[in-house]
């Protein structure tokens, strides 16, 4: 649990799988298709990475900083995994 901020960079990415500028994770269920055009406008135009602000910093410097802190005293494995379930609720499911 020593590294928190790769468990949300990793996902945030698995969430939001493509960008403009390339696909980064690709789920094996989606298929994109030009036939939905308009599922270009969703798309961030940079990686998910910088996409994402915090407190006007980039995802991943946020999750370096929390990789950074120390996390021996804190939640426990279910009261992180219940905080995670309610940050994280859905996930994008496409089906083309």
């Amino acid at each position: 649990m020593g590294n928190i901020g790769n468990i949300i960079l990793a996902s945030v990415r698995k969430r939001i799988p493509i960008s403009l500028n390339g696909t980064q994770y690709l789920p094996a269920n989606y298929k994109f298709s030009l036939k939905d055009p308009y599922i270009l406008e969703a798309l961030p135009e940079e990686s998910i990475d910088k996409f994402v602000k915090f407190e006007n910093q980039n995802l991943k410097k946020v999750c370096q900083t929390l990789n950074n802190l120390t996390t021996s005293k804190g939640f426990s494995e279910g009261e992180l995994k219940a905080l995670y379930l309610k940050a994280f609720p859905t996930s994008i499911r496409c089906k083309h």
